[in-house]
């Protein structure tokens, strides 16, 4: 493994406080073209190896000056996934926060899609929009618990003052997730009752049997202790009543929208996608096929981000709120889960590198999760692993990783090769574009539960 060079970035780094750069002092020299890098590069002052960048910090109102690497990274890409490593550590909440203001502030970007329940969702996007009342109760009501943190109470806080300052070019956030048959059955079978009346109970008999949906509530869902019982009798009944339906609405569509309306249509094959999505994940669940649950669910959320997306916001860049295994692309080569197709592969697949994935790492990273840990995660120990590179050999606080290393012939992480990432082993620049490394990420500051 290359190592610093010791005079060259010594230089550079030793007269500035650890992990700051003087960032009003920026300066970018271009590359002439070569046969490697045949449009050259920009270079910046903050590069201290061939695509590794200091970064000022994670303080969501630091000046931008540092991050605008990541902006020529992020180029034309009209989609960008912010990951982190694991739920509940509120560094990994605070970088978001920073990476999201500098696109939007500075790349134009509008749209903050969320990891969590699209319907409970829209309790944030209403305060984001309107700025009424408090943004506790959104936060904490609207979002899965490890979302509800103070750093997410900030962030919408942050989206509905830019909003009020930016009343004709607003920002706004949804969710995306499909864990929520409770709201897909009951807004199904409502667009039914109003499309196809006589018809209803006909294709919501089965469909009433798919998992979850004769519940009022995710609390009244996860309380039964029954709740996740599934035959094999009732999920073949879902499936074919789902598969029923769905063929009725492709050949009854314009006969559809034209008794409601293509956006009641649309958010009606939103539900139905949804709930399939569900079902099967609940069921494989169940069996001990995790990696077809999980494919199941993220294929659901590929769908219905793009769905809402071309809804709400068609011509809108667009950052996207998950866990970095969510984000990733080419899912199905990174061990685990089966190789199972993640979200971001189904993202790549139908947008090329207008998809741009952002991976967020840390080497010593601590949680606040009830029931999976509260404290500092055991830190890697083998140099086969990035975060212990980056934690020994450069020795910042805070990175930018381009895993492309500025195409240089000597990259820090050798071309091809694996290394412990995530807990997985995998060739980080299959999965990811760049990286946002922390040294240190603190527990999140919970809304929901005790604090450490």
């Amino acid at each position: 493994m290359r190592r610093l060079a010791p005079v060259t970035i010594v230089f550079l780094v030793l007269p500035l406080s650890p992990g700051f750069v003087a960032s009003s002092q920026v300066e970018e020299i271009d590359i002439p073209p070569s046969p490697r890098t045949p449009q050259g590069r920009l270079v910046r002052d903050n590069e201290i190896l061939p695509g590794i960048y200091l970064i000022d910090g994670i303080d969501a109102f630091l000046p931008a000056y540092d991050l605008r690497a990541l902006g020529d990274l992020v180029g034309e890409a009209q989609v960008v996934g912010l990951g982190e490593s694991i739920h509940t550590s509120g560094g990994y909440y605070r970088a978001k926060h920073r990476v999201f203001r500098y696109l939007v502030e500075e790349q134009g970007f509008r749209v903050f899609a969320f990891e969590s329940p699209w319907h409970d969702a829209e309790q944030v996007r209403e305060f984001v929009e309107t700025c009424h009342g408090d943004a506790f109760h959104p936060v904490t009501r609207g979002l899965f618990g490890v979302w509800a943190a103070q750093s997410v109470r900030e962030l919408v806080e942050w989206m509905c003052a830019f909003n009020q300052t930016h009343p004709d070019d607003p920002v706004t956030f949804w969710g995306f997730d499909i864990q929520q048959p409770w709201d897909d059955g009951r807004l199904l079978f409502e667009y039914l009752a109003r499309a196809v009346p006589p018809h209803s109970p006909w294709f919501s008999e089965d469909i009433e049997l798919c998992n979850g949906v004769g519940y009022e509530s995710a609390y009244d869902y996860y309380t039964d202790p029954d709740g996740r019982a599934i035959t094999e009798d009732d999920h073949q009944a879902c499936l074919d009543g789902l598969a029923r339906l769905e063929g009725f609405f492709n050949d009854r569509e314009d006969a559809l929208v034209a008794r409601t309306s293509a956006e009641e249509f649309a958010w009606a094959q939103i539900n139905l996608v949804g709930l399939r999505a569900w079902e099967n994940a609940q069921y494989y669940s169940l069996r001990d096929h995790y990696g077809l649950a999980m494919q199941s669910r993220d294929e659901g959320m590929a769908y219905v981000f793009q769905a809402i997306k071309q809804l709400r916001n068609p011509d809108d860049r667009a950052t996207i709120w998950a866990h970095n295994w969510h984000i990733a692309f080419d899912g199905q080569n990174i061990p685990g889960y089966d190789r199972a197709r993640t979200m971001g592969t189904y993202l790549r697949d139908a947008l090329g590198d207008a998809y741009f994935v952002l991976g967020l790492v840390g080497y010593d990273v601590s949680i606040n999760w009830p029931g999976v840990g509260s404290g500092p995660l055991p830190p890697p120990t083998s140099p086969a692993h990035v975060e212990y590179l980056l934690h020994h050999e450069i020795e910042r606080d805070f990175l930018l990783v381009d895993l492309d290393f500025g195409g240089t012939d000597e990259p820090f992480l050798a071309t091809g090769q694996l290394y412990g990432l995530n807990g997985w082993a995998l060739v980080p620049a299959e999965h990811f574009d760049v990286l946002l490394y922390l040294d240190v990420s603190p527990p999140m500051d919970a809304l929901l539960w005790p604090n450490p």
